[in-house]
């Protein structure tokens, strides 16, 4: 055991799983089960999960996982509490010198105690010492500043297959509203959940097509799972915004024609990936025949599925019978299901689904104003389990003549928490929510 006192041992947690520097200075080699409080043991094995998946890791990542393990039986809910209530505790100010400076000695003793151990063990077994001399460098670098430790570069070749087997999957797609692209350096990273709010008729499956015509757009296979609109509208819909014709004018059988002409030779050349849609009545499948059915799919088509919509969460059913009665619970286990459908480690997906907003407050004649976190309708779980959160808001009313209001919250990757995007101009009779020219070659 480090035998620290109970408070420090506390922020020591703490700090491990909020603060990057103090992370890769020293935190990343604080070892859980050294710890005496199981909430502290648990809290440093939470950030340590979530750091090899981003780095380092945050409040929020914390929370979530802590979420998914309870789902999971990792940990129990007194457990998940425990660890919410470990952050309400910080009303400190922290000095990371400080923290460093006394952390240091007994992390580094026990190191020393763990080389000592595999080098006794080694010689007994007559196996080679070589990594012990590296562990003994940052066993004497410890708490260092980084920019004052003496690191060996990483050579392209060398090291790559190394770097590359245990580096996070950082492959992205767009959004397809570049504005909110830009803020999300790129597009969505593959892994993540994306809970997409707006108002009722405002919009919310025009976006998610548009969003599945996008990740198309870049080889990806899609599944549209739909609990509302049916399929033929969805089919629609994602065509006239791949092919750039007016959806009303796809009634006419011979643009119709031409359009799927167009699809099939982007196909027949591998510029597209093939999407797959299916409509279920509302709230007729659970969260766990959810996740079934795009894994079905993969089995039945012999594809790989990695952008998966569901339009949308607020109708899915629990599978919990304590759940039935509050639309606050049920949220809870849909999203983490979701969630966990994203993250998982050996097949990573995007997963997207749209979420009702409340109807936003104002007079005839008004201005809409502008959706945020706070609109979700009925449980706030739904923003804290996803990893982005997008809404759009009809301006200057609900006919959007002026475009969308966007707004993101992406604070558990990039600390953007509440960023007015701007209004945006849509092509929605294209089946596009914004000008897509810049992603057509």
């Amino acid at each position: 055991m480090y035998q620290l006192d109970r408070k420090f041992e506390r922020r020591v947690a703490v700090l491990c799983a909020t603060h990057k520097m103090f992370w890769l200075r020293i935190g990343n080699r604080v070892v859980p089960d050294q710890l005496s409080d199981e909430v502290n043991k648990n809290l440093v094995k939470l950030a340590r999960v979530v750091a090899n998946d981003h780095g380092w890791s945050t409040e929020d990542l914390v929370c979530q996982r802590a979420a998914l393990w309870m789902d999971e039986g990792k940990i129990d809910e007194a457990m998940t509490i425990a660890i919410g209530e470990a952050f309400a505790e910080m009303d400190w100010e922290v000095d990371i010198e400080q923290f460093v400076l006394e952390l240091v000695e007994p992390v580094r003793r026990h190191m020393m105690q763990e080389i000592a151990a595999k080098a006794i063990d080694r010689y007994k077994n007559g196996s080679k010492f070589g990594d012990l001399a590296d562990l003994m460098t940052v066993c004497d670098n410890l708490g260092q500043p980084l920019a004052d430790i003496e690191v060996r570069a990483s050579e392209l070749g060398e090291d790559t297959e190394l770097l590359l087997e245990a580096a996070p999957i950082s492959v992205r797609i767009p959004t397809g509203v570049s504005e909110i692209d830009a803020e999300f350096y790129g597009g969505l990273p593959l892994g993540t959940l994306t809970t997409i709010l707006m108002d009722s008729k405002a919009g919310k499956t025009h976006m998610a097509c548009f969003m599945s015509a996008v990740a198309a757009m870049h080889g990806e296979n899609v599944g549209y799972l739909s609990l509302e609109v049916p399929t033929p509208v969805i089919h629609s819909r994602i065509l006239a915004a791949i092919v750039g014709v007016p959806i009303n004018d796809l009634q006419n059988p011979k643009i119709r024609a031409e359009a799927i002409r167009v699809w099939k030779d982007l196909r027949n050349r591998g510029k597209i990936g093939k999407i797959f849609v299916d409509t279920f009545p509302a709230n007729s499948l659970d969260e766990k025949q959810v996740v079934g059915w795009f894994d079905q799919q993969e089995k039945a088509h012999e594809e790989r599925i990695r952008f998966r919509v569901l339009d949308y969460g607020d109708i899915v059913a629990s599978s919990k019978r304590e759940d039935r009665e509050s639309d606050y619970n049920r949220g809870k286990t849909v999203w983490v299901a979701l969630a966990n459908m994203a993250k998982r480690e050996d097949a990573p997906n995007w997963v997207v689904t749209p979420t009702q907003s409340k109807r936003p407050e104002s007079k005839p004649g008004q201005i809409l104003p502008m959706l945020t976190r706070a609109a979700i309708a009925d449980s706030a779980h739904k923003y804290r389990i996803s990893d982005f959160l997008i809404t759009g808001t009809p301006q200057p009313d609900m006919k959007a003549e002026q475009g969308y209001l966007w707004y993101i919250d992406a604070d558990r990757y990039y600390g953007k928490t509440g960023t007015n995007v701007g209004v945006v101009p849509h092509e929605r009779h294209l089946g596009r929510m914004a000008d897509i020219a810049h992603l057509i070659g």
